[in-house]
């Protein structure tokens, strides 16, 4: 299915795009993906928890809980440098990859510009917020606003990418970056 392009697919540089079903399912992917590690940890947190507090007989201290917490926080960081590892081997993030598609570059092709692409995709939106948050515990306020911000404009062109997805486009990242998104042939 993948491998089946069609004319209305070229971009302008030539090169043929994917088809976007297999694109917005790859996002999915990885998205579910991050779901099931946050409901894992959250399910490894609270069990800590009624472990520590005799199943609820007891209060939890203030150490269990920041355990919990911890353990919870970890989901996002993990999946985060998870998907960091597959945007500087190649550039594709791995729901792209287990779908078959390729990320192809306009130009330079370095760990630096796949780097950028990772950090300007809407993927990167849940370790810029987690970020955010560290530095906002961390009691440093204007870089935490400042990483908040960026967060939100990640995400929010995010659904612009989405609806250029949905009309056969290019993501606005990949039209920052000059890059493409395509099938293995």
């Amino acid at each position: 299915m993948i491998e089946q392009m069609t004319a209305s697919g070229a971009s302008s540089t030539g090169v043929w795009l994917a088809p976007r079903w297999p694109r917005v399912a790859a996002t999915l992917d990885d998205l579910a993906r991050l779901a099931l590690g946050t409901a894992v940890a959250f399910l490894v947190g609270m069990a800590y928890l009624f472990w520590r507090t005799s199943w609820g007989a007891v209060d939890a201290t203030a150490a269990d809980t920041a355990i919990a917490t911890a353990v919870l926080m970890t989901s996002v960081p993990t999946w985060t440098a998870w998907m960091l590892a597959g945007a500087l081997d190649d550039g594709a993030t791995p729901g792209q990859r287990r779908r078959g598609l390729r990320v192809r570059f306009d130009g330079s092709d370095g760990s630096g510009v796949r780097l950028l692409r990772f950090a300007i995709h809407p993927l990167s939106g849940p370790g810029w917020l987690w970020l955010a948050t560290i530095f906002f515990l961390l009691d440093t306020t204007l870089l935490s606003w400042l990483l908040l911000l960026f967060a939100a404009v990640v995400t929010l062109s995010g659904l612009g990418s989405l609806v250029l997805l949905m009309i056969g486009r290019r993501a606005l990242h990949d039209l920052v970056l000059r890059s493409e998104v395509g099938a293995i042939r």
